[in-house]
């Protein structure tokens, strides 16, 4: 007879061998139904053909279009040579400034002399109204034009017949003693009074 350990150990046995082939019983079972679903794609479903419908074929040929004619343009009627535009039937007119401004404004610039021949001459007015741009000598800026002409200096010809002593009387006057004959004032402006240009006057000039 089996004593009670032995007995207990088969019948453990059975039981895992019993569980070990169901298990793989299962595992058979799986397979097998799973294989035709992977082996065998399913066919798929083709849409359904559509019948291109025939296009209908014309018998009739289409003919080219043709080009549109070109209209001949209309030739312009040359005008009479007679005939004469309004603007040139009315005569030129000059403006012409009238004599007795032109007398005013000549006497209206009369110089100023002084006895003392240390001081230069001065104006009362720019002649013929029309000062120059004193700007253009070297040295002379806005501020300084504005006392020049306040004094009675409005062209280059007087700036250029000063005298070594008018020209240092005027620079003291006006507050800048020394620099007319630094920036050599006089000699620009003889270059400019004679219509000449200077390299300061172009520089000027193009601004």
């Amino acid at each position: 007879m089996f004593s009670i350990p032995a007995l207990l150990l088969y019948i453990l046995f059975f039981v895992v061998g019993w569980l070990f082939a169901r298990w793989r019983g299962a595992q058979e079972q799986s397979r097998r139904v799973m294989a035709p679903a992977v082996s065998t794609p399913q066919p798929q479903a083709k849409a359904p053909e559509v019948a291109a419908k025939p296009k209908a074929v014309s018998t009739i040929e289409k003919e080219p279009a043709k080009a549109p004619k070109a209209v001949p343009k209309a030739k312009a009627e040359p005008e009479p040579k007679d005939s004469v535009s309004a603007s040139d039937s009315q005569p030129i007119v000059k403006k012409e400034v009238p004599k007795e401004k032109k007398k005013a404004a000549k006497a209206a610039s009369k110089p100023i002399v002084s006895s003392d021949p240390d001081k230069p001459e001065r104006l009362s007015a720019p002649r013929d109204g029309d000062a120059d741009d004193l700007k253009r000598v070297k040295g002379i800026g806005p501020a300084n034009e504005k006392k020049l002409n306040a004094f009675g200096v409005y062209h280059f010809d007087q700036i250029a017949n000063w005298s070594a002593e008018q020209a240092e009387w005027i620079g003291k006057e006006l507050s800048f003693p020394g620099r007319i004959e630094r920036e050599e004032w006089i000699e620009q402006a003889k270059v400019l009074a004679s219509g000449g240009d200077t390299e300061f006057s172009k520089r000027s000039d193009k601004r």
